[in-house]
């Protein structure tokens, strides 16, 4: 989507990269939140938690980060307003090329619909994801006329959808998707897992916690030291996955020792590990950023406003006991007004 919005942007006469890094804070904030998105499971996963007792205890810092971020967005947005004299002849192409290749209606919002509910109803990511896979197979044979058969379909699953409309943003936002076309990202996570494997068996990272754990004296400075260690990861071993199974495996048990619950790590993890990521010019996911947006971190990175303001908003209210929880998940903040009283 984020392909389409960046001509949309272009049409309107707006910096595009303001409109890049608009783009990126709304495509973090959902991999951040969903329970059907990977980093949203890996995260609990590491720190020894369930994804929904993790997506609620990110909602406090993440709601404030993301209304920051609106505020921002919308000031900027009123700031750059062309007084009418927004080109629209972008956003009519592609509209154009869109309902001359298929055909729109209000139930082809039904697949997502149906995912957004398995959402609600706290369904497990792969059935959720499932039913959502085959409710647009069935939407697409219904409405989608001859061009749409079981052979395309199972192709589009195994390569994803392929269109030649000579529309670059078009074609950009359409030819993606398929198991093929994830196994590069796959992979990846299978190599992370056997790293983070091969450190700990070696003993490894018993010795890297040593040495920083005397760093984390407090519960805020461990939240604080697992962000760092999240960055860090995301520079020097420049792949998303890795940077929060890394800190995970390192971190998980100093989290027991004092007490917190498991879902404080999962929340460190996301807030510095996966939004960061977009952040560094050779991280893997920086890198296609860049090449999709047709923009470098240097450029978008400052208007990324969601991305390098969430750990900040982690620590600060870490400190504020806040993020910090003991293992019954009673935020420290609370503990400490009841004993005040």
């Amino acid at each position: 989507m984020g392909v389409a919005l960046m001509g949309i942007g272009i049409g309107l006469g707006v910096d595009p990269a303001m409109t890049a890094g608009a783009v990126i804070s709304g495509a973090y904030f959902g991999d951040k939140m969903s329970p059907l998105s990977d980093t949203t499971n890996l995260a609990p996963a590491m720190a020894g938690t369930d994804v929904m007792t993790h997506v609620k205890f990110m909602i406090p810092p993440t709601a404030v980060v993301y209304g920051i971020t609106l505020v921002i967005f919308a000031v900027l947005g009123f700031a750059q307003h062309a007084v009418g004299d927004a080109d629209m002849s972008k956003v009519s192409q592609l509209s154009a090329a869109l309902e001359g290749m298929f055909d729109l209606n209000p139930l082809l919002l039904l697949p997502p619909v149906i995912v957004i509910v398995a959402v609600a109803l706290k369904m497990p990511a792969i059935p959720g994801i499932t039913l959502g896979i085959l409710s647009g197979a069935v939407v697409g044979l219904v409405f989608q006329g001859g061009d749409c058969t079981l052979g395309t379909l199972l192709s589009a699953g195994m390569n994803g959808f392929v269109c030649e409309t000579g529309i670059y943003e078009v074609d950009e936002l359409l030819n993606s998707g398929g198991l093929m076309n994830m196994m590069f990202s796959i992979s990846l996570t299978i190599l992370a897992m056997m790293f983070g494997g091969i450190m700990e068996e070696t003993h490894q990272l018993d010795v890297i916690v040593s040495k920083l754990k005397a760093l984390a004296k407090t519960p805020a400075a461990l939240v604080t030291l697992t962000e760092a260690t999240c960055v860090a990861s995301n520079a020097t071993m420049p792949e998303q996955y890795i940077s929060i199974v890394i800190p995970g495996r390192m971190y998980a048990d100093e989290y027991k020792k004092m007490g917190l619950h498991p879902a404080c790590l999962s929340n460190a993890l996301e807030g510095a590990g996966t939004v960061t990521s977009a952040l560094i010019s050779w991280n893997i996911c920086g890198v296609f950023i860049s090449t999709t947006l047709g923009l470098g971190v240097v450029q978008y990175g400052p208007w990324a406003i969601f991305n390098w303001l969430m750990p900040i908003v982690v620590i600060i209210m870490a400190y504020m006991s806040l993020t910090v929880a003991d293992m019954d998940g009673v935020k420290l903040a609370k503990k400490k007004k009841t004993a005040a009283k």
